[in-house]
């Protein structure tokens, strides 16, 4: 090709481009393009391929998607993510995981309560740098005591173990006592708390260590009937004996009882609820003993469960058991006597009977025949207990003997005859009297007085075979005696610890003042909740001065009500101790319609509280207080009446 001529035609276009007569050629006409050969081009030239390339570089590309671009971006991430771990894992990385420390316990995983526990925490830092203000928390069951002073309780303990450095490893030993019932698995819980360097965060890491209680530190046994008549008294022996090689200290006894029980007596005596009793500081190898009694109510074949529990006394209430070392479940049953035995008293058939002092007691032993036979040669005794009864007032009847020797009464076939032949489903009776003790003073040296008859029937009644066979049955009665809680009252004028004004005797229409003052007593028995109340007359007005200001003494001006709230009163007040009493001001208001009347200033009072012994109300009524003051002795018999 000749470069002279493309190069006028490239001057031509350019003069077209820039000309403004230039006549572009009609698309119609084409240009003629003459075959020859070209040196310039290669014979290998390829002209498709290179044709494909152009286009490709000419064609518009596509944006990427927005899921793409996260993809790539996460990608990234996972392989950055990769890169750091490994990095960081192997090259000497300072950060520091509790999966690298290891807290080990190595010590006995059964043991006997009461014993010392020996462990040893092995603490292993496995990272590869040191734990700092590293401290070891540990955290026992309730009722863990320290070892040599079983006294005090130990719920936590806490100790400084400094730096463990990395890879290093620190043993702390701890002693302890865990007492528990047999059997019973206590937890101990083990925490590690720990700082790193560069940080303030605190990291932990915990435990769970379990001990499982094999024998308990004491021993219980328990001597009773399998099977009892129903209301027939027996008696339940308690033994406690100490396993362990300490004193154990405070130890409580609870005993729950199953419905229908009657408790009668104890030996010792309760401390709580006729339920609970304290034995105290058993030493190694001693025992304590409790003796109990009473009787169960209920039909024949059935089964009642008694459950004793035994432990050291709560450190909050010295009357409930807080660490419980064992709970032993009983059994009895109840049988069907062969004769049937009730005692009533003054018609009460119930278990137990409450009188006051002073009371006669009428006891009738009835007796049912329970037997498809009679029951030959019977006797019946009545064995009477107790201080409260009056020996000498003991009157056997139906042919009976009293021997005061030893406070029974007796019958048999030769002086009453029914007892010679009791016919099979029949019933039969015999009576015995008897007073309680008529004067507080001849029982305040008791406490809780109370008087127990225990009957025994026997006989002998002969089997299918001929051979004949004894037949016993027993039945109990209790008497409790009621506190005498009692309250006098009396007005006075010229006595007392308050100045009285107005005229004596008392003038209508003109006012005199009296002071009133009441005075309690009780005999054996606490009374609890007591007050003493009555109600004033519209014509008396309260003062609301008191003496001793002690004294809780209050008035109601609505309803005219006054009310001395004594609270607790003890056995023996006004006899072996101080009695309790009260004085107050009132003023008298006489109008005309009083004259030649000796006005009641105080009207009756009513003085009452719950027997602690008996659990049942006591209450007496003392006579109202008239303008008649017969124990001032300044005063005569005629200053009580309203003159004009």
């Amino acid at each position: 090709m000749d470069s002279s001529s493309d190069k006028g035609e490239i001057d031509k276009l350019k003069s077209g481009l820039y000309s403004r007569t230039f006549t572009p050629q009609s698309p119609n006409e084409r240009s003629q393009i003459q075959p020859g050969k070209n040196d310039a081009v290669e014979d290998d030239w390829k002209p498709k391929e290179t044709f494909d390339i152009l286009l490709k570089d000419m064609t518009p590309r596509k944006p990427l998607s927005w899921i793409k671009i996260i993809f790539i971006a996460a990608f990234i991430f996972f392989l950055l993510s990769v890169a750091t771990a490994v990095y960081m894992f192997y090259g000497g990385s300072v950060v520091v995981s509790s999966k690298n420390v290891d807290i080990s316990v190595i010590g006995p995983i059964s043991m006997p309560g009461g014993e010392e526990l020996v462990l040893d925490i092995v603490v292993h830092n496995k990272n590869n740098v040191s734990l700092e203000s590293a401290n070891l928390l540990v955290e026992y069951p309730l009722g863990t005591r320290v070892p040599g002073d079983l006294e005090t309780e130990l719920l936590r303990d806490r100790q400084d173990l400094g730096v463990i450095s990395a890879g290093g490893i620190m043993k702390k030993t701890i002693k302890t006592v865990l007492f528990g019932e047999k059997e019973s698995v206590k937890q101990i819980k083990i925490s590690l708390e720990y700082r790193v360097t560069g940080s303030n965060a605190t990291f932990g890491k915990e435990l769970l260590y379990d001990v499982t209680i094999n024998s308990a530190p004491v021993t219980l046994t328990v001597e009773y009937p399998v099977e009892v008549n129903a209301n027939q008294q027996f008696q339940m022996i308690i033994t406690a004996v100490s396993n362990s090689s300490q004193i154990i200290r405070n130890l409580l006894v609870k005993v729950e009882y199953p419905f229908g029980f009657h408790f009668d007596e104890s030996e010792p005596k309760t401390i709580s609820e006729s339920n609970t009793w304290r034995l105290g500081d058993l030493e190694p190898t001693s025992q304590r003993k409790i003796i109990i009694k009473g009787r169960i109510e209920g039909q024949a074949e059935e089964e009642r469960t008694f459950r004793f529990n035994m432990g050291v006394a709560s450190s909050k209430n010295e009357k409930i058991i807080g660490i419980n070392f064992l709970s032993l479940p009983k059994s009895i049953l109840i049988k069907k006597p062969p004769v049937d035995l009730s005692l009533n008293i003054n018609f009460d058939s119930g278990p137990e009977y409450i009188t006051s002092v002073g009371s006669r007691i009428h006891m009738s032993i009835e007796w049912f025949n329970t037997l498809p036979v009679n029951v030959l040669n019977g006797s019946v005794e009545v064995k009477l207990s107790g201080k409260a009864f009056d020996r000498t007032s003991v009157i056997a009847q139906n042919g009976g003997f009293y021997r005061s020797i030893d406070n029974t009464v007796m019958w048999d076939k030769n002086s009453n005859p029914v007892l010679s032949d009791i016919p099979a489903r029949k019933t039969g009776a015999v009576n015995v009297d008897f007073g309680i003790l008529r004067e507080p003073k001849d029982v305040i040296s008791l406490r809780n007085p109370e008087v127990f008859a225990e009957v025994t029937l026997k006989g002998t009644r002969f089997s299918p075979e001929g051979a004949p066979e004894e037949v016993v049955s027993t039945a109990t009665k209790r008497i409790k005696i009621l506190s005498d809680l009692n309250a006098t009252g009396r007005l006075v004028y010229s006595t007392g610890p308050f100045t009285n004004k107005g005229p004596i005797p008392p003038k209508a229409e003109v006012e005199t003042t009296y002071t009133a003052i009441w005075t309690v007593t009780n005999s054996f028995n606490s009374v609890s909740n007591a007050t003493l109340y009555t109600t004033l007359p519209p014509y008396v007005s309260w003062l609301d001065r008191v003496e001793p200001s002690t004294e809780r003494v209050s008035f109601d001006p609505g309803t005219r009500q006054l009310v001395w709230n004594l609270d607790q009163v003890a056995a023996g007040t006004g006899i072996s101790r101080a009695a309790r009493q009260v004085s107050f001001q009132l003023s008298f208001l006489p109008s005309l319609g009083q004259v030649n009347l000796s006005p009641i200033i105080v009207n009756a009072a009513k003085v009452g509280g719950k027997d602690d012994f008996t659990g049942t109300t006591v209450e007496m009524t003392q006579l109202p207080l008239t303008t008649r003051l017969l124990t001032d002795p300044a005063m005569g018999a005629w200053h009580d009446q309203v003159v004009k």
